[in-house]
């Protein structure tokens, strides 16, 4: 008889929270589960960690791969690609979670047949997994999220997804597998903000759930997929982040909408790239591997730029 819920564990190099990680999916109080357990040539020893859970009777896969796939999205299809369960949950290897999640999740989707993404509240966490304050950015006041709803698709990625990724922590989803099977795979080339564009893919054809119970705790630590550091990588992350921008601007966005988010990534983006690289045009082909590169982007660079210059020299104000 085949599992209800496929729980796919990727893993690189989170040897110190495997423990708490994997303790809390075998911990839940719903047992209709297989899990999947998949190790991107971790350098740690997450390998020893790990080997002491395959033989665990809901492990049905234990996938170790022998060179570094380069994305977590690539694991992410992998391990879904194996499941056989009706819905997906991607419990990352250095989160944790409360017994009751799967308990709490399964019976949203069991009951509507519309939702597709059901999602719940948060905990952040300090590397001991001890709680820390949590800050609610991109627009979305935090009453919003003291109440459960329960949203149709597209109104979802208009109002919650356009400007920020708003479920920041993919341990706290659980999902349906019939629709991700459908959407397209460009979201196998991302490395920071994959997740983002699998919920708004997802969201073009089915709607979300958000439970307003804090079942997760997302760990803050300087490994996440969150923080990259050094030039190369902040542009890589910003790149993505046009690429959802592009997606996203197709769903009639209001245009003071559109605007607000290509001036926020263009401020980024001068930002990283560098004021005196741009005006010397060092920069050109940098921006050229992003997909909204066009005059416009370039034009809107060089507005933030001579802005930023007048506003050093007392011209301006701000």
């Amino acid at each position: 008889m085949k599992p209800r819920v496929s729980v796919i564990v990727p893993n690189y190099n989170h040897a110190n929270y495997l423990p708490a990680r994997m303790e809390s999916i075998f911990n839940q109080t719903y047992k209709d589960y297989e899990v999947i357990i998949l190790d991107d040539c971790s350098g740690d020893n997450s390998r020893q960690i790990l080997n002491k859970y395959q033989f665990r009777p809901a492990v049905s896969h234990y996938i170790l791969n022998e060179s570094n796939s380069g994305s977590p999205f690539r694991q992410w299809k992998r391990g879904i690609d194996s499941a056989i369960g009706r819905y997906i949950w991607i419990a990352e290897s250095d989160d944790f979670c409360e017994s009751d999640f799967l308990e709490k999740l399964v019976p949203i989707l069991d009951s509507d047949s519309t939702v597709g993404v059901a999602f719940c509240d948060i905990h952040f966490t300090n590397t001991r997994g001890n709680v820390i304050p949590r800050q609610f950015k991109g627009g979305v006041r935090k009453e919003f999220w003291q109440s459960s709803f329960r949203m149709e698709g597209v109104k979802a990625i208009r109002e919650l997804l356009s400007v920020k990724n708003v479920i920041p922590n993919a341990s706290a989803v659980l999902f349906r597998k019939s629709v991700f099977d459908k959407i397209p795979n460009t979201y196998r080339e991302f490395r920071f903000v994959g997740d983002w564009l699998v919920w708004i893919l997802m969201l073009q054809r089915c709607d979300l759930f958000y439970l307003a119970e804090k079942l997760s705790y997302f760990r803050c630590h300087d490994r996440t997929t969150r923080v990259s550091q050094g030039r190369q990588l902040d542009l890589e992350r910003l790149r993505e982040r046009y690429l959802v921008a592009d997606v996203v601007k197709s769903f009639d966005l209001d245009p003071d909408t559109v605007e607000y988010t290509y001036d926020k990534l263009a401020r980024k983006l001068l930002n990283v790239v560098g004021l005196r690289r741009l005006l010397l045009g060092r920069s050109f082909g940098k921006i050229r591997s992003f997909s909204a590169y066009d005059n416009q982007l370039y034009s809107r660079l060089v507005r933030l730029g001579f802005d930023k210059i007048l506003r050093r020299i007392g011209f301006t104000q701000g």
